[in-house]
């Protein structure tokens, strides 16, 4: 397997077919049908992830890319 954890942080809108394919490359996969309102929300749904989905609706900011890039190492 190609990673622990995918994480889908929002409705990315992947058809089953696609997350059947994804389960086959992660452990562990998590898919949102909602979307985050805050970073924290985003921070907290991405968490230990080594692998993350996004669509255009959720921005992924600096802040979210360095708390998440520190609590992994």
């Amino acid at each position: 397997m190609g990673f622990n954890k995918i994480v889908s942080v929002d409705n990315t809108g992947l058809l089953e077919s696609a997350r059947a394919k994804l389960r086959k490359l992660a452990r562990e996969t998590v898919f949102y049908e909602d979307y985050p309102d805050t970073n924290q929300e985003i921070i907290a749904r991405i968490g230990d992830a080594d692998g993350v989905l996004v669509s255009w609706n959720t921005p992924i900011d600096r802040e979210v890319i360095a708390t998440v890039a520190t609590s992994s190492t």
